[in-house]
C-alpha cells in the first residue's frame, strides 16, 4: 500500500517545500514477493562492492526526534479522529530520544559511497517488507552479502542501532506527514472563511488542487469531494499501516539477537569453549578475531577458516608466565601477543577463554531496553524443507516431491480407507515408478483400493 500511494503522498506534500525548507526526501518502497528481495539483494551487494573505506556520512537522529516531537503535540490535540491515532505511536517514538546520541560512531563502520554496508542492509530488510523485521529477511540478506565478503562483527555488533536509526528516519518521514497535514487544515480553515481574500496570492495558486486541501475545504462547507477524501484517506491509512510497522519492529529490536547471522559462529560453536563461554567472553572474542583480521586485511570467515585448522593441527607453544608471591596471595601475569595464537589458546577449554576474554562485569552500551538474552549468539542455520508434494484424490495418490540434494531416502506409511500402503522415495536422475514390484509408466497418479500397496518412486532430488 505504501507504493500505491506513493505518487499521491507526493502530489500532496510537494506544498512541503512551500511551507517549510525541508531538505531530506522520502523513499518510497513497496512489499517485495521472495524472488524480487533476492535480486533487491545481489543488485545491492554488487552496488557496494568489498565496503573497507570508513564513511562520511553522520547519522544525526537529532532531527527525526524534533518532528516526532512537534507531530505529537499536534496530533494530541488534535479534533480530528484520523489524526488522534497517531498519538500513541509518537509517544513511544519520542520516549527514544535519549538514543540519539548513540548513533554518532556508525560513520565509522565499512562504508561505499560514504554510506555504510549496515546502513544498505537494513534499508534492504526493511524498505522490501513495509518497514517490518523479519528474521529469514535478515538471514537471506547475510547469506547475500556475505557471498562478496563476509559481514564483520563490528558491522554485527552495530546492527541494531543501524536499524533503529532507518525506522526512526521513516518514523519521522510520518511526523513530517502529520505536520503538513496540520499546516495545510488551519490554511484551509482560513481560506475559507475569507476565499476572496487569498484567491490570487501565489500560495493559494499552488495549493489549491492539492487533495487535502480540497478535501478539508469540502467538509468546512459541509460538502463532500469523494474523489479528494479518498486520496486524504489513503494517505492517512498508509501512514498508519508503517507506522503501526515501525513501533511493532523497534520491539522486536529489544531482544533480537543479530550475532546468530555472524557466518564465522558456524565454525566456532564446534569448540565447546566457544559453546559454553558466556556471553560476555564471546563479545571479547569475537571483537578480537575481527580485530585481527582486520589488521591482517583477511575476510573474517577465511581467518576463523585459518583459526580453526591451525587448532586442528597445531600445539600451541608454552605460554609466558610471572608469578609474584606476597605474604597472603599468588599473583600470576601472562604475556600472549595478539595473534591466531592467542585465539587457538582461548579455544581449548573454557577456563582459558575466561582467562584471555572474560569480564566479571560488562557494561552494556546497548541503546535497547533489554541487552541480555540467552542463546544470543547460537548461529541462524539454513534449514532444508521436506515438499512431500502428496496429495489424495478420488481415491488416487498423486506424488510429486521436491527435495534437496542433501537426503538420501525417505520411507513414509499412510492409511486410505482402513488399508495400510507404504512408499518410499528414492533419489535418481531419471524418473520411475514401481508398484508392487511392476514397473508403471505413463499415468499421472496411483490408485488405492483394498490391497496394500508398496510404492517405490526414484526422481531426481535438489531439481
Amino acid at each position: 500500500m505504501e507504493y500505491a500511494v506513493a505518487i499521491v503522498i507526493t502530489a500532496v506534500f510537494i506544498v512541503i517545500y512551500v511551507i517549510t525548507n525541508r531538505k531530506d526526501k522520502e523513499e518510497f518502497s513497496r512489499l517485495l514477493n521472495e524472488n524480487e528481495y533476492v535480486s533487491y539483494l545481489k543488485n545491492t551487494a554488487i552496488e557496494c562492492g568489498i565496503a573497507t573505506e570508513n564513511g562520511k556520512k553522520q547519522y544525526n537522529a537529532k532531527p527525526f526526534f524534533k518532528k516526532i516531537k512537534r507531530a505529537y503535540k499536534i496530533v494530541k490535540n488534535s479534533k480530528i479522529n484520523e489524526i488522534k491515532i497517531f498519538a500513541p505511536y509518537f509517544e513511544e517514538l519520542f520516549k527514544l530520544k535519549k538514543t540519539a546520541k548513540k548513533f554518532e560512531n556508525l560513520s565509522s563502520l565499512p562504508s561505499f559511497n560514504d554510506v555504510s554496508r549496515t546502513e544498505k542492509i537494513a534499508r534492504c530488510v526493511l524498505e522490501s517488507n513495509e518497514y517490518t523485521l523479519i528474521a529469514d529477511k535478515v538471514a537471506l540478506a547475510y547469506q547475500t552479502f556475505d557471498k562478496k565478503s563476509t559481514i564483520t562483527y563490528l558491522e554485527t555488533d552495530a546492527m541494531r542501532y543501524i536499524f533503529l536509526f532507518v525506522l526512526l528516519e521513516k518514523a519521522s518521514f510520518i511526523a513530517e506527514r502529520i505536520n503538513v497535514i496540520d499546516k495545510i487544515k488551519k490554511i484551509s480553515d482560513k481560506i475559507a472563511v475569507n476565499p476572496k481574500k487569498y484567491e490570487n496570492s501565489k500560495l493559494y495558486k499552488r495549493i489549491k488542487d492539492n487533495n487535502v486541501f480540497l478535501h478539508f475545504s469540502a467538509n468546512y462547507r459541509e460538502e463532500k469531494l469523494p474523489s479528494a477524501s479518498a486520496v486524504y484517506f489513503d494517505v492517512i491509512s498508509s501512514s498508519q499501516k508503517i507506522l503501526g510497522n515501525i513501533s511493532y519492529s523497534i520491539d522486536i529490536l529489544n531482544s533480537f539477537s543479530f550475532y546468530r547471522f555472524y557466518r564465522p559462529l558456524e565454525l566456532l560453536f564446534a569448540f565447546d569453549a566457544f559453546r559454553e563461554s558466556d556471553d560476555a567472553s564471546k563479545k571479547s572474542f569475537l571483537r578480537e578475531l575481527g580485530e585481527q583480521s582486520t589488521k591482517l586485511n583477511i575476510d573474517e570467515y577465511v581467518y576463523t577458516l585459518s583459526l580453526c585448522e591451525y587448532v586442528k593441527r597445531v600445539e600451541p607453544p608454552n605460554t609466558t608466565a610471572k608469578k609474584i608471591i606476597t605474604w597472603n596471595r599468588q599473583v600470576v601475569f601472562i604475556s600472549q601477543k595478539r595473534n591466531l595464537v592467542l585465539l587457538a589458546r582461548a579455544l581449548s577449554d573454557v577456563n582459558t577463554m575466561s582467562i584471555y576474554f572474560g569480564e566479571a562485569r560488562i557494561k552494556s552500551k546497548s541503546i535497547m531496553k533489554t541487552s541480555v538474552f540467552k542463546n544470543t549468539f547460537a548461529p541462524f542455520l539454513p534449514q532444508n524443507t521436506l515438499k512431500f508434494g502428496i496429495s489424495i484424490k478420488n481415491d488416487s495418490i498423486y506424488v510429486d516431491p521436491d527435495f534437496s540434494a542433501d537426503f538420501e531416502k525417505v520411507n513414509l506409511k499412510f492409511r486410505h480407507n482402513g488399508v495400510e500402503h507404504s512408499l518410499t522415495i528414492l533419489p535418481s536422475p531419471t524418473k520411475s515408478l514401481i508398484v508392487n514390484d511392476t514397473v508403471i509408466t505413463g499415468i499421472p497418479a496411483i490408485k488405492l483400493g483394498k490391497i496394500p500397496l508398496n510404492i517405490e518412486l526414484k526422481t531426481p532430488f535438489g531439481k
